[in-house]
């Protein structure tokens, strides 16, 4: 179900101020589309000016940063890490009208039941899935490295009662940041699809220090089978429908589309930051355990990569 772009409808404000959060910010700044961006920026802060650079074209940017205080906004997209999403989702959710919509778009899995639990009744809570690829080079440059498209579904009963006639301020808002914006009832298939992606690239990226495309090498086939084989069993079980060929044709065509590129867990474990493996392969391990599944593949992945990482980077 493809979503029309629509009229402007008031404001969205967009929580984080990473790659996607920023390419979202500069995207609805591009398209003259009201958006506010909140982050760690001071208190005194209104704007924050950005380098974005999208194929050959260079675009000074001056994104507007919003105050706590002021009056409540009908989209509040939070694109921050995965560890980050719970308490950021906490700290924001004032900002929200009482029939607003909450977007969640990060990697990883398992943070939709806490934040359910934060919304109103007629609060509507969304997960974004998008393929767009930015990099950040610098504290204020930010590249658009690969265009993408985001597919967008309810998480919440309020959300899912809106799915057939969804509100023109988040379609027009969501078209706006991350276009082209699909609407599917099924998001769990595709985060799940994302997830089995993550499973395998991000942690062994990580764990070998190498760029996407060299896990295409024969040395690491067994393995990619025996992690995609488990994955797709968990997923099976809970209830997804992915086919043990489908999940391997979809892991190779993403190493040999980003090829030269490296893994947020990859450059996470290289400059010493806190990793999202909690929310990906730690994400996977208790569905197993719950499911009492062995996935001693993704055990011993999980376990090789925690031995080199300081307890902070991966709890």
């Amino acid at each position: 179900m493809s979503t029309p772009s629509s009229p402007h409808h008031g404001p969205i404000v967009i929580v984080g101020q990473g790659a996607i959060a920023l390419l979202a910010a500069s995207q609805c700044a591009l398209a003259g589309y009201p958006c506010y961006l909140q982050g760690r920026a001071a208190a005194s802060q209104t704007a924050m000016p950005l380098d974005f650079r999208r194929g050959q074209q260079n675009f000074p940017l001056l994104l507007s940063l919003r105050p706590a205080h002021v009056s409540k906004v009908a989209v509040l997209l939070v694109c921050v890490k995965a560890y980050d999403a719970v308490a950021a989702c906490r700290q924001w959710l004032p900002l929200l009208a009482d029939d607003g919509c909450l977007v969640l778009c990060h990697n990883g899995m398992g943070t939709a039941d806490a934040v359910t639990a934060m919304l109103g009744k007629s609060q509507q809570l969304w997960l974004a899935s998008t393929t767009h690829g930015a990099l950040k080079t610098g504290p204020h440059r930010l590249v658009h490295t690969g265009l993408g498209a985001t597919m967008l579904g309810p998480a919440n009963l309020a959300a899912k009662q809106a799915f057939a006639t969804p509100a023109a301020t988040l379609i027009d808002a969501m078209q706006a940041a991350l276009a082209p914006v699909t609407l599917t009832p099924n998001i769990a298939e595709l985060l799940w699809q994302k997830l089995l992606v993550n499973l395998v690239i991000n942690p062994l990226t990580a764990l070998h220090q190498c760029r996407n495309g060299e896990l295409l090498a024969a040395e690491f086939q067994p393995r990619v089978a025996a992690l995609i084989n488990e994955a797709v069993q968990v997923a099976t079980v809970q209830g997804i429908a992915i086919e043990q060929a489908q999940a391997s044709a979809l892991v190779r065509q993403v190493m040999q589309r980003t090829a030269e590129n490296y893994s947020s867990m990859q450059q996470d474990v290289a400059m010493h930051r806190r990793t999202e493996l909690a929310a990906i392969t730690g994400f996977l391990l208790k569905c197993a355990k719950v499911q009492q599944l062995a996935v001693p593949t993704h055990q011993q992945l999980y376990d090789e990569l925690t031995a080199r990482l300081e307890p902070w980077q991966y709890q």
